[in-house]
């Protein structure tokens, strides 16, 4: 019961930064990292994700400027997500 709290904690944290007032240079680089790679894996509700693309973009340009190499690891989170989608069903 305390890990789906804590899950349910994170998603609601992670929607209110995806949600959250601008500028996309008011929450930590954790946060917005956060965000990059929630939505990245698909674990945001795409409708949200589809209202704040722009917000979506600039969080996760700034969460890629403060850590190196997570730009790289949220294309490949998407291209895996994309490929996994895309893979015909397995019996």
């Amino acid at each position: 019961m305390e890990r789906v709290a804590a899950v349910d904690a994170l998603r609601e944290e992670t929607r209110q930064v995806l949600q959250g007032p601008p500028p996309v240079t008011e929450p930590s680089e954790r946060d917005a990292a956060l965000v990059a790679l929630a939505t990245a894996a698909e674990l945001l509700p795409e409708k949200d994700v589809r209202v704040h693309e722009q917000r979506v973009e600039e969080l996760t340009e700034r969460a890629g400027a403060t850590a190196p190499g997570l730009r790289k690891i949220v294309r490949e989170v998407r291209t895996a997500v994309a490929a996994e989608s895309t893979a015909p069903a397995r019996p």
